[in-house]
């Protein structure tokens, strides 16, 4: 399968689309072009979660010539073409449309409707619409994976929270735990942060802005056990098990204390277990696949139905969700 990514044309767009970009990547290898930047990631070693804004760089300041884009474009080279939400260059848009060209509008968002509807055949969105959308989710980069070793687990608890979201005041403020702080001003690099996790037993994620906040990825990655607020809304497939879902602050402190009690070798298997799972389907590689397939599934449908109805060329309009 070949694929066009369109992307914004700086350096815009959000996390969702940087790691649906390197997971499509993996898979398809040079069947992918991403536009405009053309081998935004592939460079060596690279961790997408901290060094993503830095590699979407136009080569040179110089816009890359698009004349070959354009020639691939109506010759219909591309099966699909995937766009971000941020994408701006409507023109473009328009030919792919116009040449008849399968669209998938990756929407990063998380408040439906903050951006405008790009009029895709498809949409992947991390708010999920029944009925006219496909669920995404964010998924774990490479550089968020820590070994788990018990015997270097120095913290019983550990949260680190901005102050974004009403739910992270309900829960912890005043903190019952030293290790675990609201902050409004200071921050930690990214890695010390993973590394934090890596060395307490147990590690909260409470929603930020969207319910989907990045820290359910982080603390199962990092090698801690997850205690979650508030409970998934949306369909997660192989959502990980040994996790604890909390919505008050009495909640949240009798989990802890009932973790607390756990002996080392069931709290570390229970992580194991988590990190496994979020390997095998909660990876950038993992949405790109589900993404590929539900392409492949409205691409099949396409041509079942050319080939048993030929519509009159007035009908020939987009899907619509397959």
């Amino acid at each position: 399968m070949k694929i066009l990514y369109l992307l914004p044309e700086n350096a815009g767009g959000n996390y969702l689309h940087f790691m649906t970009l390197y997971g499509m990547y993996q898979i398809l290898g040079e069947d992918l072009i991403d536009y405009p930047r053309y081998n935004a990631v592939r460079v060596n070693e690279i961790h997408p979660e901290t060094e993503a804004y830095n590699c979407w760089k136009i080569v040179n300041g110089i816009e890359p010539d698009r004349s070959d884009l354009i020639s691939k474009i109506k010759s219909r080279y591309f099966d699909a073409v995937l766009v971000s939400n941020w994408f701006t260059d409507f023109s473009l848009l328009k030919l792919v449309k116009d040449t008849g060209i399968l669209t998938a509008e990756i929407d990063g968002e998380d408040v439906p409707g903050y951006t405008p509807d790009m009029g895709c055949d498809l949409k992947f969105s991390r708010e999920c619409l029944p009925g006219w959308t496909h669920y995404l989710p964010f998924s774990a980069a490479p550089g968020m994976f820590r070994n788990i070793d018990m015997s270097k687990k120095t913290m019983d608890i550990f949260g680190m929270f901005s102050v974004t979201h009403p739910k992270r005041l309900e829960l912890l403020n005043p903190t019952p735990w030293s290790t675990v702080q609201l902050i409004r001003n200071n921050r930690i690099l990214h890695s010390e942060y993973l590394d934090l996790i890596n060395e307490s037993k147990i590690s909260l994620a409470i929603t930020g802005n969207g319910w989907d906040t990045l820290r359910w990825l982080e603390v199962i990655a990092a090698g801690a056990y997850l205690i979650n607020s508030p409970r998934c809304p949306y369909p997660m497939e192989n959502f990980p098990l040994n996790v604890q879902h909390v919505e008050t602050r009495d909640e949240l402190i009798k989990a802890v204390n009932e973790i607390k009690n756990w002996s080392n070798d069931q709290l570390e298997q229970a992580i194991t277990e988590n990190q496994q799972i979020l390997r095998i389907y909660h990876t950038s590689e993992a949405r790109a696949k589900y993404i590929i397939g539900v392409i492949q599934t409205c691409l099949d449908h396409t041509q079942k139905n050319i080939e048993t109805v030929t519509p009159p060329p007035s009908q020939n309009g987009g899907l619509t969700g397959c």
